[in-house]
């Protein structure tokens, strides 16, 4: 059964950490930044992914979820069309050959230099 809530009872609802509610929320193009902000703090992992995915997510938002433990929200925050070249020269020295090989595929976004820098990093996974 699908649950609807009202645009002022979304940020209670964000809190709350129903796991299903917030990835759905997070995912949803209709959800309002202010919702992603808080959602890109829950304590659930996919649900920050989701966040930085959404195509509504700003480069404000992307350049935090980028600190996150998660390598999994990194890689994701990597290959965001939305990723601000800063974030992406930060996430070319994660220490997580994923995050690094995610940001040298991001030929849209990644400065040519880190590309070039990272065509020479010694994991075959970059």
């Amino acid at each position: 059964m699908q649950r609807t809530f009202t645009l002022a009872q979304l940020p209670d609802v964000a809190r709350q950490g129903d796991p299903a509610v917030c990835t759905a929320l997070a995912g949803s193009q209709r959800t309002p930044a202010a919702i992603l902000e808080i959602l890109a703090h829950d304590p659930n992992w996919w649900t920050r992914l989701t966040v930085a995915e959404n195509p509504k997510c700003s480069g404000r938002l992307l350049a935090q979820l980028a600190h996150d433990p998660s390598i999994n929200v990194r890689c994701a925050v990597a290959s965001s069309p939305k990723a601000p070249a800063t974030t992406l020269v930060q996430l070319a020295r994660d220490a997580t050959a994923h995050v690094r090989g995610a940001v040298a595929s991001n030929v849209q976004r990644t400065p040519r230099a880190i590309i070039q820098q990272l065509l020479d990093d010694p994991n075959i996974m970059v």
